[in-house]
């Protein structure tokens, strides 16, 4: 697989990451093409953005670029914000309502657009995306996406992984990588496992975090039994 290039994972979603072999931790971007215009999922840092957006101007024109959604505000989701806006103007940032406050203090020139906390929709010409909200995994105003047309959830940093090997696509027993991210990144076992009792009732055929692998098929509940098992955050102070 050719990780310099963009790489197809569903019907008009491509994988537009940066993937580096000497970092432990592989940020994903993804780019969503429906008939209102792109749409460009965690766009990544300012490290990221020469690779992330020679892949984008491969696909689309910046012109095309109509709407840019971050799941939380981390530097590795956003920091090419400000260049972004820049290159396309004519885009709108998507952030929830506890993102969206934090974003104002980055200098943006293009609009943002705050999802309410119980989550929100942005129709489209073909599809629809919804907003879930996943509260404190691991900001407050942590969401994930939802394609309707693709049955894909975006997940940000729930369902991450970090560690090597790396591949686009999960393989082989994939549950020990997540293991490490979530016993760290995210708050407490409850708040992971509140936020996974919401998702799954979407029954996603894919999942496509923002760090480590996409999951696919039984993969996506194989991964949700094992994370639901994990003492995370405080839960792991708590008990030291």
């Amino acid at each position: 697989m050719d990780y310099s290039e963009a790489i197809a994972i569903a019907d008009d979603v491509h994988w537009v990451g940066r993937y580096d072999p000497g970092r432990g931790l592989q940020c994903n971007a993804y780019l969503l093409h429906t008939q209102a215009g792109a749409v460009l999922i965690d766009p990544g840092s300012m490290g990221d953005f020469p690779v992330v957006f020679r892949k984008v101007l491969d696909l689309i024109t910046p012109e095309d670029l109509r709407y840019v959604v971050v799941a939380h505000q981390d530097p590795d989701v956003v920091g090419s914000l400000p260049v972004i806006a820049e290159v396309a103007p004519e885009a709108e940032v998507v952030a929830h309502r506890e993102t969206a406050r934090l974003l104002e203090h980055i200098g943006l020139r293009i609009p943002i657009r705050a999802v309410p906390p119980e989550g929100g929709f942005l129709p489209l010409a073909d599809r629809t995306l919804e907003f879930v909200a996943t509260p404190f995994l691991h900001s407050p105003g942590a969401m994930a996406t939802w394609d309707t047309a693709t049955r894909s959830l975006f997940t940000g940093d729930l369902f991450g992984a970090v560690g090597a090997p790396w591949s686009l696509f999960a393989e082989g027993a994939f549950e020990s990588q997540l293991t490490e991210w979530h016993e760290v990144y995210m708050a407490s076992q409850q708040a992971l496992v509140y936020s996974l009792d919401r998702l799954m009732q979407l029954d996603p055929e894919r999942v496509c975090p923002q760090h480590g692998s996409v999951l696919v098929g039984d993969q996506v509940a194989r991964a949700n039994a094992h994370l639901r098992t994990l003492r995370c955050g405080i839960d792991r102070l708590v008990s030291a």
